[in-house]
């Protein structure tokens, strides 16, 4: 977030997709931290939305997402919307 900031007017007008992961079982957290952090810094920008947003939820070990469905999820993300990109 703060490497973006800098560039914050050359982001505007775009829809954003986000990976969050968390090593809680739920949702929560990450859904805090979206509306707090993230929507605070997108309420600064022009003309943005979140338009998805993929759970990583339970991960405690660096590997965990290579054996859980977070990674297929964030893949078929980007497939569904990649004229987006």
């Amino acid at each position: 977030m703060s490497r973006t900031f800098a560039k914050f007017t050359r982001i505007k007008n775009k829809d954003f997709y986000y990976i969050g992961s968390s090593i809680d079982t739920s949702k929560t957290g990450i859904d805090r931290y979206m509306g707090t952090t993230v929507q605070g810094f997108l309420d600064c920008v022009e003309n943005v939305k979140v338009k998805e947003i993929v759970y990583g939820t339970g991960l405690t070990d660096p590997d965990d997402s290579r054996y859980s469905d977070v990674l297929k999820e964030a893949y078929e993300m980007g497939k569904k919307y990649k004229e987006d990109f």
